[in-house]
């Protein structure tokens, strides 16, 4: 009996360090950076630059780097300080990710040297140690069709008046949500996935599967009569957007949005403000460490 007792607590104390070795850790740190843009780069361009390099290189200080990535993070509003954000990877080229900003981000007035303008950025935020890869998925954003190859989004440009269509695939069961971030409608969040008369927190993905949304002859017969069509527009010559895709093989409900009403005739997804969608983003984040999340900056132009 000793001896089993004896075993019986060695195996737990390995499984404990196993679990201690593989804990993924989180860290409050504090991100600067000095971005030099090109003259021919938007500030809105330049400013999502900033921040994401400021965020690369805290987290790589804090739990190293692997690979490459590609990402974007969201502008600042006046001339001191931003709205909460965090910042994901598409190929996790930093072994973390940043979960969420706390606090304002700290601007120092652009400046011009020579033939480049200096953004200067400070902010804090609370970062996770990434230590297992998450689900591999695919997706494509396309414009007026659904072929992958020849309706691609060009180079993250849509014009006024595209129709949106999204492909998407991944090779476990899972969960997916769909949002937009509309920069000129006060960071109004709209949810496109699910569907608005979906009552679910998130559409079910089986794996291996490839689904294509928002095209009715694509649509599962449960959803043929929920789907929405989406049609892509712009109020300046040069808008900027965000798309949320957010996936995890765990389930999760849906950020607490409303019913947006109808503009032109038009039907609008339902959708939150940006801070609420933000807050409800950064706690499932902390509370799935499954869940992928990536953010696409696109620019909607009149033709």
């Amino acid at each position: 009996m000793y001896l089993f007792m004896k075993r019986l607590l060695l195996l737990l104390l390995s499984v404990l360090c196993c679990c201690y070795i593989y804990a993924q850790r989180t860290a409050v740190v504090t991100a600067t950076a000095t971005y030099e843009a090109p003259l021919n780069m938007s500030p809105i361009e330049a400013e999502y630059e900033a921040v994401r390099h400021a965020q690369i290189n805290a987290i790589a200080r804090e739990f190293g780097t692997i690979v490459t990535s590609e990402s974007h993070n969201y502008m600042r509003e006046n001339s001191n300080t931003s709205s909460d954000d965090f910042f994901s990877y598409g190929e996790m080229d930093v072994c973390g990710v940043w979960l969420e900003t706390i606090g304002d981000t700290i601007w120092q007035p652009a400046r011009r040297e020579g033939g480049m303008v200096v953004y200067d950025v400070k902010l804090k935020g609370r970062i996770r140690e990434i230590v297992s890869t998450p689900p591999d998925v695919h997706y494509t954003f396309m414009y007026n069709g659904t072929d992958p190859k020849l309706n691609r989004m060009r180079n993250s440009t849509f014009y006024d008046g595209d129709q949106l269509y999204f492909n998407f695939s991944s090779p476990v069961d899972g969960y997916l949500a769909l949002y937009l971030v509309d920069h000129n409608n006060s960071m109004t969040t709209q949810r496109l996935l699910p569907y608005p008369a979906q009552s679910d927190g998130a559409y079910f993905i089986k794996a291996d599967t490839t689904y294509t949304f928002f095209s009715e002859p694509d649509a599962e017969p449960f959803v043929k009569d929920s789907m929405i069509e989406l049609l892509l527009g712009c109020e300046s010559d040069h808008d900027f957007n965000q798309f949320y895709i957010i996936f995890s093989p765990n389930q999760f409900t849906r950020a607490n949005d409303h019913k947006t009403a109808d503009i032109d005739c038009r039907q609008l997804p339902p959708s939150t403000d940006y801070a609420s969608f933000q807050k409800w983003l950064s706690r499932n984040r902390r509370r799935d460490k499954d869940m992928f999340v990536e953010k696409i900056v696109v620019a909607v132009v009149k033709p």
